[in-house]
């Protein structure tokens, strides 16, 4: 397996963890739930950005045919960020977004693998490619602070700071 391709299986490895973490939070935590949608959000249009400017010795993944399924859940993502998260309907909503992000993955997979390049060739690129998503990563992250709403955080108040007891959870502004 060639540099390129183990980053890009090592950054689909992540996606899948982020859809299988927030499947299991379902009702339990919304608002963990919400942040690790936003994570992943950032992570996958991060990468998105990248990758369909990103050319490896000709090959391009914006070739790979999974351009309508990212459109889809680049759709999806912000839609589920702007919904409340105990809303009817979120979690059927968060299943096509899983859907059209593993079909995606699945077809990159298959255009990467079929890449004939250099041990040099993909080393480079895969340096590249990860310099470049960090940056687009960071971008987003920053974009999604500015444009999100705020919302509430859990804190531990500061009576329960020092002890040993269990800390009791209060919400109190961000």
């Amino acid at each position: 397996m060639s540099d390129f391709q183990r980053v890009t299986q090592d950054d689909h490895t992540t996606i899948r963890l982020y859809l299988g973490a927030i499947r299991r939070i379902g009702i339990y935590n919304p608002e963990l739930r919400v942040e690790a949608v936003t994570e992943l959000m950032c992570f996958v249009f991060a990468r998105d950005q990248v990758l369909m400017q990103f050319d490896v010795q000709g090959h391009r993944i914006g070739d790979d045919g999974g351009h309508i399924e990212r459109q889809c859940y680049h759709g999806i993502l912000p839609r589920l960020l702007a919904m409340d998260p105990n809303e009817h309907g979120w979690h059927d909503l968060f299943n096509v977004a899983h859907s059209k992000i593993e079909s995606s993955l699945l077809s990159e997979e298959m255009i990467v693998g079929s890449w004939p390049l250099s041990e040099e060739e993909s080393r480079k690129a895969a340096d590249d490619y990860v310099g470049r998503r960090e940056a687009a990563l960071t971008e987003m992250r920053k974009s999604a602070a500015r444009s999100l709403p705020r919302r509430e955080r859990f804190a531990v108040p500061e009576s329960y700071a020092s002890s040993s007891r269990p800390a009791a959870v209060a919400l109190q502004p961000a």
